[in-house]
């Protein structure tokens, strides 16, 4: 991420609790387990990661498929006053050239 004060901080863990798989903007919400050095901070946020289709059920689920290829960015934002960080792999692009 561009923002200086972001590179430090990285998700431990995601605990996925509702899921709204049938609804017109599909997604999941749950806690991340967030973290900035061992010794700084360790926060629970809220997490949304949104689907790019409608599921009929969590075992209809491809997991892997919705993690985004190397390389790309604009797939997560995060709002450290808040506490929330989303996910939308579909919404990926490509790294600018260096």
């Amino acid at each position: 991420m561009e923002d200086r004060h972001a590179k430090p901080i990285w998700c431990d863990g995601l605990l996925p609790e509702q899921y709204y798989l049938e609804d017109d903007n599909p997604r999941i919400v749950g806690t991340a387990f967030m973290c900035k050095s061992p010794n700084e901070w360790y926060e629970r946020w809220e997490f949304t990661l949104f689907l790019s289709k409608t599921y009929n059920s969590r075992d209809d689920i491809e997991w892997e498929a919705l993690l985004p290829p190397e390389n790309v960015t604009r797939w997560l934002a995060y709002d450290r006053f808040n506490q929330k960080i989303q996910f939308e792999p579909s919404a990926a692009e490509n790294d600018p050239p260096c």
